[in-house]
């Protein structure tokens, strides 16, 4: 029944290191920046369940918690792209810093 507590708590922190050191998201106001956030929030939630459901079968802990969240955090990339492309804005590859 917590299970589903696991991906909110994998997603913030996951999330801010991709989003705040790894990448800028470029184009948006605050409030397009918010809902992107949300909107990436819903979509690893799904991705997280559904990779669940396939990898259920390994059983115990391993199946149904620790691999939905090792392959969907591998994914936040791609999740943040799509989610902050719903809302109009995007996510580019941080520059260097010099």
């Amino acid at each position: 029944m917590f299970d589903w507590l696991v991906p909110l708590c994998v997603f913030f922190p996951a999330a801010a290191l991709y989003l705040g050191g790894m990448s800028d998201v470029k184009k948006s106001s605050g409030v397009q920046q918010i809902l992107g956030l949300l909107v990436c929030l819903v979509l690893f939630t799904v991705a997280w369940g559904a990779i669940r459901m396939g990898t259920a079968s390994f059983g115990g802990i391993l199946g149904r918690l620790v691999l939905p969240s090792l392959v969907a955090t591998a994914l936040l990339p791609l999740i943040a792209r799509i989610g902050f492309r719903v809302v109009g804005s995007g996510v580019e590859k941080a520059a260097a810093h010099h």
